[in-house]
């Protein structure tokens, strides 16, 4: 992605109020939630995420990041049976890659 390398992170002290002030969407994940993020293939955890600068733009990123380009957009919820709620198209996945 553009910008992999070419803008610093930027340091959170607060990385809850930072989500609840910032994340796009209506359900504002708790630092102690999971998320899949469907980039990386990968379970991550919420308050280990990492936010970019780029053109005034403020970007919310997987913890992966820079090896994963995935943002908040990318990371979907664990429904009550285990499988990932993704706009209504449930895909089932397993912490452990089953």
């Amino acid at each position: 992605m553009w910008y992999r390398s070419k803008y610093p992170e930027y340091e959170i002290r607060d990385k809850q109020k930072y989500l609840n002030e910032n994340y796009p969407f209506d359900d504002v994940p708790e630092l102690n939630d999971k998320r899949f993020c469907i980039c990386c293939d990968t379970w991550i955890d919420v308050a280990d995420y990492k936010v970019k600068i780029v053109l005034g733009e403020e970007y919310i990123l997987c913890p992966n990041y820079p090896k994963c380009n995935g943002s908040v957009i990318d990371w979907c919820n664990e429904d009550y049976e285990g499988n990932i709620n993704m706009d209504g198209v449930l895909i089932n996945v397993s912490e452990n890659g089953d």
